[in-house]
């Protein structure tokens, strides 16, 4: 929010640079207590070292100039200083003077730092708003510099992340959870080659660990702005069926301690067809939406299928399966609509949290565990859900065997039939683009060994699993016979899995289905969503009349910020109006995750206002720049809300209006 002017005090005290002391042949206890007590700020680091011991005083040398440096074995045994044995201070400025300015923005990630003398440098030189992150492999070098050197500008500087003795994974999940921070400014990665020198093997897994970050990031990021405003109209044309849903809470644990086997659409899956009827029955089967003409074509019936897909062309992959068939399927509610109705057996949706928090909670606990980044993740979800174990994996290759991305025969194939024909097969264009691209691909392990070459986002994909994996309490079997090796899961063959299932009882969900859905009586529930709905559309006008009020005062203060002077009384009044707009929590809750791009975009105009040294006057006109642009898009986003809270309203009179045991008989009929 904008605030009046501050003009800045001429007669307010710096307090200069914090002094720091020099350190002789043997360690000042005072350093050490003063560095401990500053690492109250990082509570876990400080546990960590509770347990490390520091290196002893002989490792420790006094360099020419004065300041400490440690004298460590590398891994051949041999003893080399981790700094200049002249002048470590001075090398610390070289290597910050070598990046060049960094600006407001970075993040500025240490790859080993020794005994901190370039971190200390670089909190000297930067404001609050960037980020310092010290990685370090080796816990008892850190341990000791806190005894030899004054590492407080570091421990104290707000924006240091310590991130010592963690292991490559830990990095990485530590940065997913700072992404907004890192992904919205640069990201500079600093190398302390001593460092690297004596652990190289771990420090090129933090190395990696931050590369794939940064991809996964930017994939996830432009996904989720894209995505926003289409995941939003496949929610409103999907509430009549979310209401008329069972969930899937109901299903929870009923397949604890039996197989389940996940279908995927890699081409692989060709292989494992012939197969698949020897497990019908006896093997709970979910074929996720890409690969579930392939599979009802192969002769066989699975016991679910899965949806994620935004686009409308995914309806493709329902059209022309026999509804006789009554396969249910288990469905994003952000997935479009469109297939949601060519599908013509139950849905099952899962919790979708901006809907139960929009329309208060009344759908009740639909079940947590369909979400994920693609369709396969949700199945897997699905699958932990029911407490299937193991979960097996079948097409799951997430890279390019072959040159081929599908197994033959999927919807997504047959969309390109038009342009394929004798001399141009399908196969064929795949392969095309494989060739195309592959300049921009990397290999990386494969199930069956050697490697495979892979994309960015089929990488992604495959860190997602392995997260999943990770935290997955039961086995993962991998029946791929080919793509990507998916760490976690144990590499088998269809075979095997036929010889150790194949005589197995699966169970009759269509039954447990069917008897839920007599269960449900869902007249009452639409009449409140659609209540609900009123009021909902009631305070969207209301908070869109805020906006507008808000975007005339916000052009006013900005004409007359222009003209050198302040706009107090009028930054009061838009204050007032923020304050008004406030009680619509719920609608702006909606609208912001419309307006995500937008909303990102404040972020970065925050980050650069909050480095930069504007005051006064000027400081009020980049914040009241700031502020139009995000209310522009929140007022956008009001006429976008218009239009889905409509198509939600639509979907859920068409149930009102078609759904059988949820209208009144007519009379006149």
């Amino acid at each position: 929010m904008i605030e009046p002017s501050i003009r800045p005090d001429a007669s307010s005290p710096d307090p200069g640079p914090e002094a720091t002391s020099e350190e002789g042949v043997r360690p000042d206890p005072a350093v050490f207590e003063r560095n401990w007590a500053a690492l109250a700020r990082h509570p876990g680091t400080l546990r960590m070292l509770e347990q490390v011991e520091p290196y002893p005083i002989a490792d420790v040398e006094s360099s020419k100039s004065g300041p400490p440096i440690p004298v460590l074995a590398d891994p051949s045994g041999v003893r080399r200083p981790l700094h200049s044995r002249h002048r470590p201070r001075e090398e610390a400025q070289r290597t910050i003077d070598h990046e060049g300015e960094i600006d407001g923005l970075a993040v500025v990630a240490f790859l080993g730092a020794g005994f901190g003398y370039a971190p200390v440098e670089l909190v000297g030189r930067i404001g609050p708003e960037n980020m310092l992150v010290w990685i370090e492999s080796d816990a008892r070098v850190f341990r000791t510099a806190l005894e030899w050197v004054d590492l407080r500008p570091v421990i104290e500087y707000p924006g240091t992340r310590l991130w010592i003795g963690c292991s490559p994974s830990e990095v990485n999940e530590r940065m997913r959870l700072e992404i907004t921070r890192i992904l919205t400014g640069s990201l500079l990665v600093i190398r302390h080659p001593a460092s690297i020198q004596r652990d190289p093997e771990q420090f090129q897994n933090y190395r990696t660990a931050i590369e794939n970050f940064a991809r996964e990031g930017a994939v996830n990021v432009r996904t989720t702005f894209y995505l926003s405003r289409v995941s939003a109209k496949n929610q409103a044309g999907n509430m009549g069926a979310y209401v008329g849903s069972p969930g899937i809470e109901f299903l929870r644990g009923a397949l604890v301690g039996k197989p389940a086997l996940l279908i995927s659409a890699g081409p692989s899956l060709r292989k494992g067809l012939g197969l698949l009827a020897k497990l019908e029955g006896r093997v709970t089967t979910l074929a996720v939406s890409t690969a579930l003409r392939p599979v009802v074509e192969s002769g066989v019936r699975p016991d679910f299928t899965a949806l994620i897909d935004y686009h409308r062309m995914s309806k493709r992959y329902f059209e022309g399966i026999d509804p006789s068939l009554d396969i249910p399927l288990v469905c994003d509610l952000k997935a479009t609509d469109a297939a949601v109705r060519a599908h013509s057996g139950p849905v099952l949706f899962s919790n979708d949290l901006i809907m139960n928090t929009m329309f208060e909670g009344i759908f009740g606990d639909r079940g947590q565990a369909a979400q994920g980044a693609t369709v396969a993740h949700i199945a897997f979800r699905f699958l932990a859900h029911l407490g299937a174990d193991p979960i097996i994996l079948l097409g799951q290759d997430l890279s390019y065997p072959g040159g081929l991305i599908h197994v033959p025969g999927t919807a997504i194939q047959a969309q390109e039939f038009p342009s394929s024909h004798r001399f141009y097969s399908l196969e064929m264009r795949e392969l095309e683009y494989y060739f195309s691209s592959r300049r921009q691909f990397r290999r990386v392990p494969a199930s069956s060994g050697g490697e495979v070459p892979t994309d960015e986002v089929f990488f992604t994909y495959l860190q997602q699993f392995e997260r999943m994996f990770a935290e997955h309490p039961g086995t993962v079997l991998n029946a791929t016979e080919g793509g990507a090796h998916l760490r976690g899961a144990e590499n088998v063959t269809l075979e095997e899995i036929v010889s150790r299932f194949g005589d197995g009882r699966a169970v009759d969900f269509r039954a447990k289905i069917r008897e839920q859905g007599e269960l449900q009586s869902r007249r009452e529930l639409a009449t409140r969503a659609l209540e609900v709905l009123d009021r909902r559309r009631d305070e969207l006008r209301a908070l869109q009349t805020i906006y507008d009020r808000i975007l005339k005062l916000l052009s006013r203060i900005i004409r007359i910020n222009e003209s050198g002077e302040p706009a107090d009384e009028i930054v009061l009044k838009v204050q007032a109006l923020h304050r008004e707009a406030g009680q619509y929590k719920l609608i702006y809750l909606y609208l912001s995750h419309l307006a995500q791009s937008d909303g990102w975009e404040r972020i970065r105009a925050d980050r650069r206002l909050d480095a930069g040294d504007a005051q006064g006057v000027d400081k009020q006109l980049h914040q009241s720049r700031r502020d139009r642009e995000y209310i522009r898009g929140l007022r956008e986003a009001c006429e976008f809300a218009r239009d889905c809270f409509a198509g939600a309203e639509s979907s859920i009179r068409l149930l009102l209006n078609t759904a059988v045991g949820l209208t009144e008989p007519d009379p006149a009929q």
